[in-house]
């Protein structure tokens, strides 16, 4: 194994760790929990449609093989990323998670697309 895909795999391991923890967080709702996600101001049920997208996310990523579906994972979990990052932000709490998670993601994809070697997406 090459360096470039011991580094995938651990990035992405990582960012997996990352959204799992997220999505069981969510899933569970637990009053601390709901307490946080009252404070940004979104609706209660919301936690209740992001938990699972998060968990069918880290096994999207977690999937071996190159697809067109992946994409859509990386994008959405960035998207997920840049936006707790200005949730979190707007409250003054410490970022360091969410922006290492951010870099992550970017590692993970950026060796992801190394490794696809151009291949069509369809």
């Amino acid at each position: 194994m090459n360096l470039s895909k011991i580094l995938y795999w651990l990035s992405t391991i990582l960012v997996a760790a990352l959204f799992t923890f997220s999505a069981k967080m969510a899933l569970e709702a637990t009053p601390q929990y709901m307490e946080m996600w009252k404070g940004f101001g979104y609706p209660d049920y919301l936690p209740a449609i992001i938990g699972p997208l998060k968990a069918f996310a880290v096994i999207g990523l977690l999937i071996p093989r190159t697809s067109f579906l992946k994409h859509w994972v990386y994008s959405g979990m960035a998207f997920d990323l840049l936006l707790a990052i200005l949730a979190h932000n707007a409250l003054g709490h410490d970022l360091t998670l969410q922006i290492s998670g951010m870099v992550l993601l970017f590692i993970s994809y950026f060796l992801y697309m190394n490794k696809m070697e151009f291949k069509a997406l369809f």
